[in-house]
C-alpha cells in the first residue's frame, strides 16, 4: 500500500496539486466545551480538499458530508466497504480496492466538484432504524 501512495502522491505533485496528511484522530483530550468547535474544524479541513483518499470510514464519511471527491480504500476492519454500501449512490465517493487504484481513478475524481451529500435514499432505512431501537 506505502509504494501505491507513493504513486498516487507523486502523479498528484506532477498534476500542481497540494498534497496533505491528516487524520481523524485528535491526538489531544477535546471538553465538552469544545467538541463541536473540534468537529467543525474537522469537517472544514475535509471540505477545503479537492480529493480524499482514506482507509477510515470517518474519513470516507467526512467526506461525503462535505461533498468532497473522496477515493475509500479498504481496511483490515472491513468498516470501509460496509459503510460504503450506505453512501455508494453519492457519485463523488468511489470505493476501490487497493490493487485497482489507478492514475485514471484519480483523475476522474479531481474533475468533480461540488458534489452534495443527500440522504433521501436512506431516509426509508431510518424510519425502519427508528422502528427497531424503539420496540
Amino acid at each position: 500500500m506505502k509504494k501505491k501512495m507513493e504513486q498516487i502522491q507523486k502523479h498528484c505533485l506532477q498534476l500542481g496539486e497540494t498534497v496533505c496528511f491528516t487524520d481523524t484522530i485528535v491526538k489531544k483530550r477535546i471538553g465538552k466545551r469544545n467538541r463541536k468547535k473540534t468537529g467543525k474544524q474537522k469537517l472544514l479541513e475535509f471540505s477545503c480538499a479537492k480529493l480524499v483518499i482514506t482507509d477510515r470510514i470517518h474519513g470516507m464519511l467526512f467526506a461525503a458530508l462535505t461533498g468532497t471527491p473522496c477515493i475509500a480504500l479498504n481496511n483490515v476492519s472491513g468498516k470501509v466497504s460496509g459503510a460504503y454500501e450506505w453512501i455508494r449512490h453519492l457519485d463523488y465517493i468511489q470505493f476501490v480496492e487497493e490493487q485497482k487504484l489507478t492514475k485514471e481513478t484519480v483523475n476522474n475524481l479531481l474533475k468533480i466538484q461540488g458534489g452534495r451529500y443527500s440522504n433521501r435514499e436512506l431516509s426509508g432505512f431510518y424510519s425502519l432504524m427508528k422502528k427497531e431501537i424503539t420496540s
